[in-house]
């Protein structure tokens, strides 16, 4: 279930807006989503200013806080006999999966584009308005 807010227009997502943690917004967009839901929490409560760095802390902040609840559901079915080693072997190519992401994003971020996650994006921007917005 996605939240009912409408999405902002993208043009309320500029990242030549200046940022007021006194980097550059493509900079502190990167760090934000590099540094996963820490960093994402920490630029989403200092960003005041840049609503495109705003929105980059928010999606890695729904990001991070995804993966930590893959790593739970991961650990627990890795205990199951039997099971446990398959599921094993399968979260070595998961979690090359979510680094390739990571860094993907990452990219997107510190070259200055605007990256709408597909699921990620609609809670990011419910977030915007919650915290620190």
């Amino acid at each position: 279930m996605t939240p009912d807010l409408p999405p902002p227009p993208s043009s309320s997502l500029d990242p030549s807006q200046p940022s007021s943690t006194g980097m550059q917004p493509n900079v502190a967009a990167g760090l934000a989503f590099l540094f996963s839901w820490l960093g994402g929490l920490i630029f989403l409560l200092l960003e005041k200013q840049s609503q495109w760095v705003r929105f980059w802390a928010a999606q890695a902040l729904v990001v991070g806080i995804g993966v930590v609840a893959l790593s739970i559901v991961i650990q627990i079915l890795v205990r199951i006999p039997g099971l446990g080693v398959l599921i094993a072997l399968l979260s070595m190519f998961l979690w090359l999966g979510v680094l390739v992401f990571v860094i993907y994003g990452a990219i997107q971020a510190f070259t200055g584009k605007t990256w709408e996650i597909p699921v990620v994006a609609p809670y990011a921007r419910t977030l915007m308005t919650k915290i620190g917005g």
